[in-house]
């Protein structure tokens, strides 16, 4: 036999006895189906979150430098202002919001999640819409990072008009 198809052989016999002998292997292999699986929890119970109005679930599904962003251009860059946002856009929104997982993708300790999401606005009119998350592993778990939703969060920035005619068209 070669020598050169006799080494693999060898590093990968030495590899497998270093638990044996004592030394941990240099890295850890991460469960893929686990990681989907904790991701796609957190994110129902992000949901469930936005439907009970807790603010306190909010603060602990998501990591202390979240970034929500909004598609009008807004950055909320806060627990507490993302979870406000969040209660603000919630109370909008008249019955419960739905998600669903469409792709997610984990690279290491990060992970980006493609949702679909689906509500019903005060004026009884169904709206979906998509999110775009960023997930960091951490010592607690799986935490949102970053947010961005499509339709979600832009009716609750603006300011509610001072006069109902100022929205009227002049003609």
């Amino acid at each position: 036999m070669h020598s050169c198809t006799r080494f693999p052989t060898r590093l990968l016999l030495a590899f497998c006895l270093l638990p044996a002998l004592g030394a941990p292997p240099s890295f850890v292999v991460a469960d893929e189906a686990s990681d989907r699986k904790s991701i796609s929890s957190a994110a129902v119970e992000w949901a469930r979150a936005f439907n009970s109005h807790d603010a306190a679930a909010f603060a602990a599904l998501v990591t202390e430098d979240v970034l929500v962003l909004t598609g009008e251009a807004h950055r909320i860059d806060k627990p507490s202002l993302a979870a406000q946002s969040w209660l603000r856009a919630a109370s909008l929104t008249h019955g419960e919001i739905k998600a669903s997982d469409r792709e997610i993708v984990i690279t290491g300790d990060t992970a980006w999640r493609v949702g679909a999401i689906a509500y019903q606005r005060s004026n009884g009119s169904w709206h979906k819409g998509q999110t775009l998350e960023i997930w960091k592993r951490t010592p607690a778990g799986w935490k949102l990072h970053r947010q961005m939703s499509s339709h979600l969060l832009e009716h609750t920035l603006r300011p509610p008009p001072s006069e109902p005619v100022l929205d009227k068209p002049t003609n």
